[in-house]
């Protein structure tokens, strides 16, 4: 009897949520940035070919998401210093 109860209320509050949202959505749209993507940004900033776009930008604010659209960005872009990974990051394209 008590598991009904609890469970009515689990689906009270479920329906109780905006229509075009889901309730991970709200878990992960206020989930701030975490310290180790604050370091790989500006780590990537160093080597990247966008990195400008991003220099003045205020880490701090950005959410969890918005920093991993950032890493992506800088990844797709980055040019590393050391000749041998510009030499593998060159046979990975050509490999696919």
């Amino acid at each position: 009897m008590v598991f009904f109860r609890k469970m009515r209320v689990m689906i009270s509050k479920g329906l109780n949520m905006s229509e075009d949202k889901d309730w991970i959505d709200d878990v992960l749209n206020d989930k701030p940035i975490a310290w180790w993507q604050i370091s790989k940004i500006e780590g990537l900033c160093q080597t990247s070919s966008v990195g400008s776009d991003y220099i003045n930008l205020k880490l701090e604010d950005l959410t969890y998401e918005e920093a991993n659209k950032i890493i992506y960005d800088l990844k797709e872009n980055d040019n590393p210093r050391d000749c041998r990974e510009q030499f593998y990051k060159i046979l990975r394209r050509e490999q696919d």
